[in-house]
């Protein structure tokens, strides 16, 4: 009953070279989801052969074996962000929808409101621990942050070239912050 598949957001930013942030922030709201007990949260591995998808929300909830998808758009403009989220039965019917606007600053509260939000939309109690967990952030440095999610584009590629650029990026974000414990 309650399993779900966060499926790639789709980069609607003007400049169009921001992909590497959609595909971060669709996997900070799958790893969100995957932290509910009683949520069954299909792979980054399984839902990233959707991206750029030409299949219906029913043919993919059925591939998937989920009752849920959650989809969605990022729109980054310089320090701005917008994410459209919606929760759509493997029906088709929409139950939810909305947009979170924010700056780079807010981008992980961002995230964390469209997870909870999700959450209560599929109507599951959240125990003060995970909500705890669901609004502690990985930095607080932007720089960092947008440095590990393009290394993790170019890691993603899975080529030696790229993977060089991506270990640069992950370096990067770590002489930027440290504690930054996912740059690691």
């Amino acid at each position: 009953e309650f399993s779900i598949a966060v499926l790639p957001f789709d980069d609607l930013s003007s400049d169009k070279d921001s992909e590497w942030f959609c595909d971060g922030v669709t996997e900070d709201i799958l790893t969100y989801l995957s932290k509910i007990e009683g949520l069954k949260v299909i792979s980054r591995t399984s839902v990233m052969q959707y991206k750029d998808r030409k299949k219906t929300i029913p043919e993919i909830a059925k591939e998937l074996g989920v009752a849920f998808i959650v989809e969605g758009s990022v729109r980054k403009h310089g320090n701005d962000v917008r994410i459209t989220a919606q929760l759509i039965k493997a029906n088709d019917e929409h139950m939810w929808a909305d947009n979170y606007s924010g700056t780079m600053d807010d981008v992980f509260k961002l995230q964390s409101d469209v997870s909870q939000q999700i959450v209560q939309q599929l109507k599951i109690k959240i125990s003060p621990e995970v909500k705890e967990k669901l609004e502690t952030f990985p930095t607080d440095n932007i720089e960092a942050y947008e440095a590990y999610l393009k290394g993790r584009s170019f890691m993603d590629k899975f080529d030696p070239d790229n993977s060089k650029i991506g270990r640069e990026f992950f370096e990067k974000a770590i002489e930027l912050d440290p504690n930054y414990a996912d740059a690691y």
